[in-house]
């Protein structure tokens, strides 16, 4: 093949990246948000799941949730902000949707993802509104497993099932964290889903009180797979596509600089591009 032949199968090549990569960029910024449990839908805790106290993280804090575009917790975060960054008196961050307030939290895939209506059911009764605003991945340190289902994080052999985001500092050895608050939550009975609120702007759906028990991964109960949100609602297929994505920009790279040092006569191994 003559060097005429080869920079033709390159051309072709750069035009499927390019065109591969106009794609990506698209798909990488946006995503579908779907209802990953049927609304009304409730996942019982086992009795045998011995639970730790909710635990905080913090929008104010360095690491805090919702800082990347792109994403499910960084639109609930934008709608936080939008409603003037609302804190209870115990310091928990809340957004008001239908006249209600529901305290932002994060919880485990199995439960719901970002941006979705969930009511917190205590094993007396009392019913908590909230609304995912951080998706807690089985893929993180330390997951609480039973019987192949993700319902937590491991803390002191327990299982934290729930976190509650705080919309100021922590304070000095997390002094603003309402401690007697969280420590209900060592009682979760069930966790009800009301649907994406991205989806059902006007409220939630199926929160009555009246929920039917649903069976975690099943055809009505959110997967404890899925990703972890750092791309919104998106399956593990589109996180395939991302490394591919990712793949070809390098395989760009590298073919961009093959042209510029033919041109130029330099051996540079990298040069800065923009797509």
């Amino acid at each position: 093949m003559g060097k005429y032949e080869i920079k033709k199968v390159f051309i072709g090549i750069i035009i499927f990246i390019i065109v591969f990569g106009m794609i990506y960029s698209v798909s990488a910024e946006t995503y579908n948000f779907t209802d990953t449990i049927t609304p009304g839908g409730a996942i019982e805790i086992p009795k045998e799941i011995e639970q730790y106290s909710a635990q905080v993280e913090s929008y104010l804090a360095s690491k805090g949730p919702g800082k990347k575009s792109g994403t499910a917790q960084y639109d609930v975060r934008q709608l936080w902000e939008a409603q003037n960054k609302p804190v209870a008196d115990n310091n928990i961050a809340y957004v008001e949707v239908a006249g209600q307030k529901r305290y932002l939290v994060a919880l485990p895939t199995t439960f719901g993802w970002s941006g979705d209506y969930v009511d917190i059911v205590l094993s007396d009764g009392e019913t908590v509104p909230c609304l995912i605003g951080d998706s807690k991945s089985d893929s993180t340190d330390d997951p609480y497993f039973y019987n192949g289902v993700f319902y937590g994080h491991t803390y002191s052999g327990k299982c934290d099932i729930v976190e509650f985001i705080m919309g100021t500092e922590y304070g000095d050895n997390y002094s603003n964290a309402p401690t007697d608050f969280l420590g209900k939550f060592n009682k979760v009975d069930k966790i009800a889903n009301g649907g994406s609120y991205f989806l059902h702007k006007d409220g939630p759906v199926g929160l009555d009180g009246d929920y039917k028990i649903i069976t975690p991964g099943s055809s009505g109960g959110a997967s404890s797979s899925i990703d972890n949100g750092s791309s919104g609602n998106n399956s593990s297929s589109d996180s395939f596509s991302r490394k591919l994505g990712h793949l070809l920009r390098r395989g760009w790279i590298a073919i961009a600089t093959l042209f510029d040092n033919d041109n130029t006569g330099d051996n540079a191994s990298s040069i800065m591009i923009s797509l």
